[in-house]
């Protein structure tokens, strides 16, 4: 035996070297599983394919506390238990859309767009729908929640082991004769990812289960005629120079117009009202990601966005010839609100440390920085037509705001891991804190504003701090049961126009009786 002992150990010296050189490289492949607090609910790829979700309304379609708010003509965006309009936030890639700058005095007459601006859910690979209050991550209007979309990266286009994918998709929905018209490229590469696409939307009114005669008033049973055209496109690069340093370029908007033929406006058959309510949105993106090779820090962003909206409602109104019984325009009311949006913000994130031995757990630390601006403006122009003339009149109803914003925010994850005869439960708690400071300016007129707009004179300016935070716990029991409670504080700033919008009646007389003793 004892002779055995080195013949073998020989063999293996001999063979091992040998299946070294004939191995092939294995790559393996896989997904990050998704994991999210029981208080925000995910829409992610599958679950869109699935539900058959094609615009915003199939979104909520099967969630008992969220709904949308809409009037047939102006989508106000979505209702958190109960909470709608400017108190739920909206944002794309972490950009918050505008308000909806409704005007309560110009508001039932329908000569303004105040429209929440949205994306097209062609473009969207997750939707993720926060309920309950979180301005420590998404700011101002975040009080009964916020509904977050996250763009469509190169990968879902590519499969696996591939380095190119082309979408071709079309959809067609009877509930308004809606045609959906979807096509995009995308390559992963080892250096670059690149994807292009483009999505096109068209329809008509909603059917509805009104059978009385198509009449013009307010007591027609039909939905009012509408036909409306949606352009939408998303682009996106990415460079990975190396295993730590990676720039990007996003680029997302939309383009388009709902006409309609608002028969149920008018009280006499006569006349006639028709209105184009049109949207234009830019979203630009810039950022660099460093992630080094570290045992404390997990990587860094710095990012710069850019957005510009337009947002528009045309309204042409007229009476009918005595004779003919054809159109003849009267008024054409152009009405715009036009904001412009700049932010630099910075985030880090570290790696799990155990550092902290007294309170335990695993934590990862977070920052976030920002500096932002935006723009606000009315650019109004309404033209009146004569038998043989035309008169156009440009003006605007209020100052425009510039608003400035600076933000801090903080956050500390920490897992446990206990064990408690031989139960061991993942006990998760969530901490945030986030301060804001925003200052209204107002700016110098872009056009002539009406003497009820000047009476007051030139607004002054005007500031806000708000503090946010958040507190909250997670225990997973077991694989099927979590239990949870979450604390988190909301705020609200007012739009431009709530804050700085007057009117006072030129032509009330003010008499001062000067009373001798």
């Amino acid at each position: 035996m004892r002779y055995q002992t080195p013949f073998l150990l020989l063999c293996f010296a001999y063979v091992c070297p040998v299946l070294a050189e004939q191995l092939d490289e294995i790559l393996v492949q896989g997904q990050q599983t998704e994991s999210h607090s029981p208080t925000i609910e995910r829409k992610n790829q599958t679950v869109i394919q699935t539900e058959l979700i094609r615009d915003t309304k199939d979104l909520v379609r099967y969630s008992t506390d969220v709904g949308v708010a809409d009037n047939g003509r102006f989508l106000k965006g979505f209702s958190l238990r109960g909470v709608e309009g400017n108190r739920v936030g909206m944002s794309i890639d972490g950009v918050n859309l505008p308000d909806s700058e409704e005007n309560t005095l110009y508001g039932r007459y329908g000569n303004f767009n105040p429209s929440r601006l949205s994306i097209d859910t062609e473009l969207v690979r997750t939707i993720d729908i926060v309920k309950g209050a979180d301005s420590v991550h998404s700011g101002s209007g975040a009080l009964g929640g916020t509904v977050n979309y996250q763009t469509l990266e190169p990968y879902d286009l590519v499969f696996d082991g591939n380095r190119f994918g082309v979408l071709l998709r079309t959809g067609y929905a009877s509930k308004n004769r809606e045609w959906v018209r979807t096509s995009g490229l995308g390559y992963v590469g080892e250096k670059v990812e690149a994807l292009l696409l483009y999505s096109q939307r068209t329809g008509h009114e909603l059917k509805s289960n009104g059978r009385g005669e198509n009449i013009s008033g307010s007591s027609s049973q039909q939905p009012d005629p509408s036909s409306h055209r949606f352009h939408s496109y998303l682009a996106k690069l990415g460079i990975q120079f190396n295993d730590q340093h990676k720039i990007g370029f996003n680029l997302n908007g939309q383009q388009g117009h709902r006409y309609t033929d608002e028969r149920s406006y008018n009280l006499l058959s006569s006349a006639w009202r028709e209105a184009d309510d049109q949207n234009k949105r830019l979203n630009a993106n810039v950022y660099y990601r460093y992630t080094p090779q570290s045992d404390y820090l997990a990587f860094t962003q710095l990012d710069f966005d850019y957005q510009k909206t337009d947002l528009a409602a045309v309204n042409y109104k007229g009476g009918r010839n005595w004779f003919t019984g054809e159109k003849e325009l009267d008024e054409m009311f152009d009405r715009r609100m036009k904001t412009t949006f700049k932010r630099l913000s910075f985030y880090a994130e570290s790696e799990p440390l155990n550092t902290f031995k007294i309170i335990g757990g695993s934590h990862t630390f977070g920052i976030k920085m920002a500096a932002s601006e935006r723009q606000f403006k009315n650019d109004n122009l309404d033209t009146y037509i004569f038998s043989n003339s035309r008169r156009d009149i440009q003006y605007t109803i209020q100052y425009p705001v510039k608003t400035t914003q600076y933000s801090l925010a903080l956050k500390d994850d920490i897992v446990w891991l206990p064990e408690i005869h031989q139960w061991q439960p993942k006990i998760t708690t969530h901490l945030a804190l986030g301060y804001d400071y925003t200052k209204y300016q107002p700016q110098s007129l872009n056009a002539p504003c009406s003497a009820a707009c000047l009476a007051e004179g030139i607004p002054t300016k005007s500031r806000f701090i708000n503090w946010s935070g958040l507190a909250g716990i997670d225990i997973q029991a077991t694989e099927n049961w979590t239990l949870g409670y979450l604390l988190s504080s909301g705020y609200r700033l007012p739009t431009a126009t709530e804050r700085y919008f007057t009117f006072t009646k030129a032509a009330i007389v003010i008499f001062c009786l000067n009373k001798k003793a």
